[in-house]
């Protein structure tokens, strides 16, 4: 039998009213940077050409079906007619490609239904009550006349998530996702630049164990300071739904494969990377940067919660180095909340892991997401009325797309309100909606 812990328990709770409390802030820099990644200048091409050959549309143009649709719940609609989409996209992306875009948000009547069925007779287990509900992926319901939003916040909250997974949905040979895991690693570098300094890089590292023949993992950053040094590794992995449905340990570690070996990666580095010469290793530090929470705070605890011991796996460790106690995981997005503080309050990386450790020597403060630290550091350094100093990597490149949106929409819409004789064709277009929907439901 598996074994359990308490924590785990209630982290498993705890994650199910963390995924639900992001606001639309956190959703649209969700969409901002998919956007600013996929527009990387080494992989944009191959992006491009891959969302076109499955979609027919380019990265823009997902972005701005993506964002107006989004835009559009973010006031409050719950249904959205066929003729609306009409107005809006079809002088910009074609009647059917408005149809090839919408169907990987929803599902019509008969496929929701079958979809209810397969389900219906499982038992209920304690994975499946944790389970996200069956409309998440697919939040929008297609009607005979409109398309509906079960819920706003769910459907918002999918939108925000759902770029990459259309990019990499049809990814056979795993090259797609290499280059996105790679663009991201990119754009982690250029957001850790954007706010600190003496940033070294992994070529900058592999080119200094090659002088010096050493042969070892490598992080893909080392912030280097008067302090202590910080070794930073960025792994474009989301949670698997197992991390956060079940509280087994042996399930939980069974998808811990990427965040072990980004640990080692760490350990390893630190221990032969010494340009300054630091004398104490009390004080390294070390950040994993993941794509999505994996809802844990730093190392220690959550390898303690899984009664794992990471020094006795040769698999993986090989000297003590970094203090697994000073390594914590951490979203990108609460990586960039984190830098606006530290850029606003002139605080530093290492400030921000004393900060943690501090607090996690205290079982009242604590925290089971790393997310919780960054808020309370926030609240600490930084008055209520005080300006943060974001620097968004990409915020303006997505904001002339924002405004490229508003133009096209309203171009089309004047299109189809001058025109006397449109009535006919926008009835046709309506109809070629509701049947392309369909069908390719009822293929999927």
């Amino acid at each position: 039998m598996a074994k359990k812990d308490i924590l785990l328990t209630l982290r498993r709770a705890v994650i199910q009213q963390l995924n639900y409390q992001e606001d639309d802030a956190s959703h649209l820099s969700s969409i901002r940077r998919h956007f600013t990644i996929m527009n990387n200048d080494r992989f944009k091409c191959f992006f491009d050409s891959h969302l076109k050959s499955t979609t027919s549309l380019n990265i823009d143009e997902l972005f701005i079906f993506l964002t107006s649709i989004y835009n559009y719940l973010l006031n409050g609609n719950t249904t959205l007619n066929y003729s609306d989409l009409v107005l809006a996209f079809s002088e910009n992306i074609g009647v059917d490609n408005i149809s090839k875009s919408i169907i990987h948000l929803g599902n019509n009547l008969e496929e929701l239904r079958r979809n209810s069925k397969k389900n219906y007779k499982r038992s209920i287990t304690t994975k499946y009550y944790f389970e996200k509900p069956l409309v998440f992926d697919k939040p929008l319901i297609f009607l005979n006349n409109k398309i509906l939003s079960l819920h706003p916040y769910t459907s918002q909250k999918r939108l925000s998530e759902i770029a990459h997974e259309i990019l990499l949905k049809s990814d056979k040979s795993g090259s797609l996702r290499r280059s996105y895991n790679k663009a991201f690693e990119q754009y982690v570098g250029k957001v850790l630049k954007n706010t600190f300094e003496n940033i070294i890089e992994e070529k900058e590292i592999v080119e200094y164990y090659k002088e010096r023949k050493i042969e070892s993992k490598c992080v893909d950053f080392v912030i280097e300071n008067e302090e202590s040094p910080v070794f930073i590794d960025a792994k474009c992995i989301s949670p698997h739904l197992q991390l956060m449905v079940s509280d087994s340990r042996d399930v939980i570690l069974g998808k811990l494969e990427t965040t072990l070996k980004a640990i080692s990666q760490i350990d390893e580095c630190s221990k032969n990377w010494k340009p300054k010469g630091y004398a104490s290793k009390e004080k390294y530090s070390g950040l994993i940067v993941t794509n999505k929470s994996l809802y844990f705070s730093n190392v220690q605890s959550a390898l303690s919660m899984l009664h794992y011991d990471f020094h006795l796996d040769k698999k993986y460790y090989n000297t003590t180095s970094t203090p697994i106690h000073r390594i914590y995981l951490i979203s990108v997005e609460d990586l960039e909340k984190l830098c606006a503080t530290c850029n606003t309050a002139k605080l530093s990386l290492n400030d921000f892991i004393d900060f943690c450790s501090e607090r996690d020597k205290d079982i009242s403060s604590s925290c089971i997401d790393t997310k919780q630290h960054v808020s309370a550091f926030s609240e600490k350094f930084l008055s209520p009325d005080q300006d943060i100093d974001y620097k968004l990597e990409g915020a303006e490149e997505f904001q002339d797309l924002i405004t490229e949106m508003a133009f096209k929409m309203k171009a089309s819409s004047r299109y189809w309100r001058n025109g006397t004789n449109n009535f006919p064709t926008m009835k046709s277009h309506v109809e070629t909606i509701k049947s392309q929907l369909n069908i390719i439901s009822e293929q999927n």
